[in-house]
């Protein structure tokens, strides 16, 4: 059995009445006054819930694999990079090889 990282995202909603001379100026001044405190999203202003799988396969078991691939990419690196227009290089830390290795298509 895998373990997945799931992200959750909940929209609060609120509809709010406001005088203003245009458009514009009534987005800005609900900006204005939410920025102020005076407006206050809570549970009450529920709208919706989203649930998104952020990257499979690098949690639990899956982990071992995931660093086996990381480590043996820094085995490789200099090998890949001695062309002097790598010069100065370095290899990807652990965060971004992960996110490039498993990007969302």
């Amino acid at each position: 059995m895998s373990v997945y990282r799931v992200k959750i995202t909940e929209t609060l909603t609120m509809t709010v009445e406001i005088e203003a001379e245009t458009e514009s100026d009534a987005e800005q001044q609900v900006s204005d006054n939410w920025r102020n405190s005076e407006y206050i999203l809570d549970a009450d202003n529920f709208s919706s819930v989203k649930f998104e799988i952020t990257r499979e396969g690098v949690l639990a078991g899956e982990v071992e694999i995931t660093w086996d691939k990381y480590l043996q990419y820094l085995v490789e690196w200099p090998e890949s990079h001695r062309e002097p227009e790598h010069s100065g290089m370095s290899p990807a830390g652990f965060d971004e090889w992960l996110a490039n290795e498993y990007q969302e298509e």
